[in-house]
């Protein structure tokens, strides 16, 4: 069985990195360009690019700026591959070089689709409060995430879970479900079963302006906004200090508090409670500009005899 893997995101590194250690064999990868990130004009590479060359610096390892263009599938094609496993690779794929592997190309989708189609499929089920995720597998087509499943597997998740520690749930369950689907594949007992058109829902990427915390929001929507994008991007918010001063700062982890307070008021100190549109939070985690993570304990120690608000 010859395999191509398409995969950029940490995430996808992850279910490489199983791959690789249970000596599954990949014939070439294929991963985004290095970019440039935040302040730095140095592209920096992808975390798939990272491991590959870390752990199979001879396999052929392939950065196109568009995987659907002739010429690479062209390269592709040199190959004779069997399928493609594709995990967070960041470009829509094109029916022809869908076309290419002998099988079929599938996909490691991080929910329970059909629900949370896109992008975003953690953050968006974290931001809905759902309380149950997983994987899917399908068969990959050239509309978004909408070919037929394959296989299926579910986790619980608790109503403080991050982002961070659902990623790591789910890469737990993926590369051993991907791997079952291939072998059933390659003995032809793989069971397709359509989705289900009437529960499709969407999880498009997270956009810039839903990171910033809107105090007037309440409690439920604003936890889970915080653990939706923690630790990273962060939801964030600016700390107004002595009623002049500014300071942006990223909240990573909370919970809800039944206190009740005007929006952005802190409301307690020991444990540092912010009041929102409806009850409020209690911050756990949180990262100052240009500072490290840091407990809500650690950080008040610099805050003595200063008011402050969240704005």
């Amino acid at each position: 069985m010859k395999i191509i893997f398409f995969g950029t995101s940490s995430f996808a590194a992850g279910v490489l990195s199983y791959f690789l250690d249970a000596k599954f064999p990949i014939e070439a990868i294929v991963t985004q360009p290095d970019r440039a990130k935040k302040r730095s004009a140095t592209p920096t590479p992808t975390p798939v690019k990272l491991l590959a060359l870390q752990k199979i610096p001879n396999t052929p390892l392939f950065q196109p700026e568009k995987a659907s263009d002739d010429d690479f599938i062209n390269i592709l094609k040199e190959f004779n591959a069997d399928v493609f496993v594709v995990v967070a690779y960041g470009q829509i794929l094109r029916q022809r070089l869908l076309d290419v592997p002998k099988i079929c190309p599938i996909n490691i989708h991080a929910s329970l689709l059909p629900k949370y189609r896109g992008a975003a499929p953690m953050q968006r089920c974290l931001m809905d409060g759902e309380d149950k995720s997983g994987v899917t597998i399908i068969e990959m087509n050239a509309l978004m995430d909408a070919g037929d499943i394959l296989a299926k597997k579910e986790v619980d998740i608790d109503e403080n879970t991050t982002l961070e520690e659902l990623e790591k749930k789910l890469l737990h369950i993926s590369a051993p479900l991907t791997i079952q689907v291939i072998e059933q594949l390659q003995n032809k007992t793989v069971q397709k079963v359509p989705q289900d058109t009437s529960k499709v829902t969407f999880a498009p990427k997270i956009t810039k302006e839903e990171m910033k915390i809107n105090w007037k929001d309440s409690s439920f929507k604003i936890h889970n906004l915080i653990r939706s994008i923690s630790p990273s991007p962060g939801a964030w918010t600016f700390l107004s200090i002595n009623s002049s001063d500014k300071k942006r700062v990223k909240i990573l982890r909370s919970e809800i508090s039944d206190l009740q307070g005007k929006p952005g008021e802190v409301l307690s100190l020991d444990p540092l409670i912010i009041g929102t549109g409806e009850n409020s939070i209690k911050i756990l985690t949180l990262q100052p500009e240009g500072k490290k993570n840091m407990t809500s304990s650690e950080w008040l120690r610099g805050f003595q005899k200063k008011s402050f608000t969240f704005i």
